[in-house]
């Protein structure tokens, strides 16, 4: 066996040995890799770090330690694919382009701008080249701008036309840019302040451009071999930005896959996860899992590489992209915007999927993904979706108005899932006599408006709109509420007018001011402050009473 492949080199470097032109190391961001996604806080606190260094006394003999970056790297080649390090990487070429672009010495800025972009060499056949490049989607943007030292430029840019205020800056550019850039924009604005407030001359910008260059300090370890660089990306990776078991899982999973593919592969990827956002798409793996095998306890890299194997092919990585990765994203899309397609039963479908997705808790996606997957493999009938639909919509209901714990959740969330593979489902998803119990039994207390309207005004908005939803439609309603609905009493909340404390006692007015009976939803513009304890009649007139009839 070749055990050279798996040697590992580890070296500590200033930041002018990798960065410098001619240098062993020319880094590349692989396809596979995610997106740049340090915010200005991650970008704040590592330039507030180096220049609290950099301002302590006598340290001039001390270096700053900025971490370890792994690499993939032959021996020989000075090709070198980061697999850890890109954020830090990103945003020192970002810090360094700045420095670059505020010196006014002409020498000085050419010689710093060596750190970015490296000039080449004829002589010895060098062509000139960035010293780093971002992944090709990304890396276009990152050579026009910030490798070009164009920060004002990169500024001015801003959100497509449709996004725009009237107000807009007309000298702005409008150019459709994606998470990563944005982050690269928003970036490089604050690195700009930060250097502006801080170092406020010539003498000390040229201070800090030789601090960095000279005493900030990275590990570099390099292997040639991708299986070794992943395992030691996994264990090293303890500073910046969290690493999400997500982020593993491309590095295992979008690597296997062979040369001639994996771009395409990296970008169908990374399509999915822009589309869901970073959070959701970091629980897709945990859905995936719950309904593949509800049983299943291990952690989610221990699940995905039983599941793939310890060597997964290259095909077999394209096909967990293709068909599980993939489908389970069309799924959440058609359940986030209510587009699922189930013949007759669409409408009804997609209405429960209405107020499945007003419940902050997301649990049920899972089983929503599962019941429509046994659909489409013609496992159960359009009518079957429907009604199951209408259960899972009820249960969710009532775990989210009876603040039901994640245990209690997910425990019923895998038994629908165990229930869905068995066939055995109905029972599973609609609640109990006991559950339904409970939940009349709070919807009858007294004062469950006011424990929801101190606290919980969005469960209590959700609670009374999915009420209203029910009621019988006709002439007088007001249609589908909106944001722009509020509640209002009936029976006022305090008595301060002579027509209702001569016919309410206090006591009577204590049991029923916070019933749900006592509650009507208003839109906002029928809201009037100044009528909130006017008589019932005068109430019914102002707010109601339209072609003759009123909701009363």
């Amino acid at each position: 066996m070749d055990y050279s492949q798996f040697e590992i080199k580890g070296r500590s470097y200033p930041l002018s040995e990798i960065f410098r032109p001619g240098s062993e190391f020319s880094f590349e961001i692989p396809e596979y890799q995610r997106p740049y996604a340090w915010a200005e806080k991650e970008t704040s606190d590592l330039f507030h770090d180096l220049y609290d260094f950099f301002e302590l006394p006598n340290n001039e003999l001390e270096s700053y330690f900025l971490g370890s970056i792994v690499l993939i790297r032959k021996d020989n080649e000075t090709r070198a694919q980061v697999v850890d390090g890109q954020q830090r990487l990103v945003t020192l070429t970002m810090l360094l382009a700045l420095l670059t672009s505020k010196l006014n010495d002409p020498q000085l800025a050419n010689e710093c701008k060596g750190y970015v972009f490296d000039p080449g060499n004829r002589i010895e056949g060098i062509e000139p080249q960035p010293r780093l490049k971002l992944r090709e989607r990304d890396q276009e943007f990152f050579r026009e701008y910030v490798q070009s030292f164009r920060f004002d430029e990169l500024g001015k840019l801003n959100v497509p036309v449709s996004d725009q205020s009237a107000t807009a800056d007309p000298s702005t550019t409008t150019r459709q840019l994606n998470d990563s850039q944005i982050n690269i924009q928003k970036n490089a604005k604050r690195l700009s302040d930060l250097l502006d407030e801080k170092l406020t001359t010539q003498k000390s910008l040229l201070n800090f451009a030789r601090f960095i260059s000279k005493r900030c300090c990275v590990i570099v370890v390099s292997t040639p071999s991708e299986e070794s660089a992943f395992r030691i990306f996994a264990i090293l990776n303890n500073r910046g930005m969290p690493l999400l078991p997500c982020d593993i899982l491309k590095a295992r999973i979008v690597g296997k896959i062979g040369e001639d593919k994996r771009q395409a592969y990296a970008e169908k990827w990374e399509d999915v996860e822009e589309n869901l956002g970073r959070d959701t798409f970091a629980n897709l793996f945990q859905k995936i899992r719950e309904q593949s095998d509800p049983s299943n306890k291990d952690n989610i890299l221990d699940y995905y590489q039983k599941r793939l194997g310890e060597n997964p092919s290259s095909e077999r990585c394209i096909n967990f992209i293709d068909n599980t990765l993939l489908s389970n994203h069309d799924a959440i899309q058609e359940i986030d915007n209510r587009q699922c397609s189930v013949g007759v039963y669409t409408d009804e479908v997609n209405e429960y999927l209405r107020w499945l997705n007003e419940t902050e808790d997301k649990d049920w996606q899972s089983s929503a993904i599962a019941i429509l997957a046994k659909y489409k493999s013609n496992g159960c009938s359009g009518q079957d979706v429907r009604d199951l639909f209408k259960m899972l919509e009820r249960l969710a209901s009532y775990f989210y108005i009876t603040f039901a714990d994640n245990k209690k959740r997910q425990s019923r969330y895998r038994s629908i899932l165990k229930g869905i593979k068995s066939n055995c489902w109905r029972k599973e998803i609609d609640l109990t006599l006991d559950e339904k119990t409970e939940l009349l039994d709070i919807l009858d207390k007294e004062d469950i408006n006011k424990h929801f309207i101190t606290k919980y005004k969005k469960r209590q908005m959700y609670l009374f709109l999915r009420i209203d939803a029910f009621l019988p439609k006709d002439e007088s309603t007001q249609g589908e509420h909106t944001n722009m609905t509020r509640l209002e009493y009936v029976l006022p909340e305090k008595l301060d007018n002579h027509c209702w404390s001569s016919k309410w006692s206090k006591s009577e007015h204590t049991e029923w001011r916070y019933r749900i009976a006592n509650m009507v939803l208003l839109p906002i513009s029928r809201r009037n402050p100044w009528r909130y304890n006017s008589p019932f009649n005068e109430k019914k007139e102002i707010y109601f009473f339209k072609n003759g009839l009123t909701p009363y």
